[in-house]
């Protein structure tokens, strides 16, 4: 993501940015990049996160991430009992 072109949504691009690099590294999702999307220094400025505070931030996205991966799963049993 180029987040020079997002003038008019710098913290949601940011966000997005970041997300996606936390969703990667967590090993889900899949985008253009074969490995982890490379941080882009001023996602982080823009949010005035420091790098240490995205530990933190993972660390709390985790069970948050098995609660989603489970419910999905679940969603995805019950529509094929549906068809």
């Amino acid at each position: 993501m180029n987040l020079k072109k997002q003038r008019n949504f710098k913290k949601e691009a940011a966000v997005v940015h970041l997300s996606d690099i936390l969703i990667h590294v967590r090993g889900y999702g899949s985008s253009l990049y074969k490995k982890v999307p490379p941080l882009q220094e001023k996602a982080l400025k823009t949010l005035k996160l420091k790098l240490f505070e995205i530990k933190d931030i993972f660390f709390k996205l985790e069970p948050r991430l098995y609660e989603l991966k489970f419910f999905t799963e679940e969603l995805k049993r019950e529509m094929e009992l549906n068809t």
